[in-house]
């Protein structure tokens, strides 16, 4: 997929740390952060996903950029906690 059509997520000094992706979570597509192993300029966009880090499915705070160390949060969608709560029932 070219990279104008993929959301990239980014640190505060511009740096690339993961791209946002449907995934599968149980039987509900979900948006996850696909968190890079190794932070990028954001000049190198990548051809393909990179080795990942984690990917992230639920909120996760402290999400850090191995470039410039600065940290940020990832924040799920109501559909994404709607699926959460659906597939761990009480």
């Amino acid at each position: 997929m070219p990279a104008s059509e993929r959301k990239l997520k980014w640190c505060k000094h511009g740096h690339i740390v993961g791209e946002i992706k449907k995934v599968t979570f149980g039987s509900y597509r979900v948006q996850a952060l696909m968190l890079y192993e190794q932070s990028l300029e954001l000049a190198d966009v990548p051809e393909e996903l990179p080795p990942l880090r984690a990917r992230l499915i639920g909120s996760a705070a402290d999400v850090t950029c191995t470039i410039c160390k600065a940290t940020l949060e990832w924040i799920i969608g109501q559909d994404t906690f709607e699926a959460l709560m659906a597939h761990y029932p009480r």
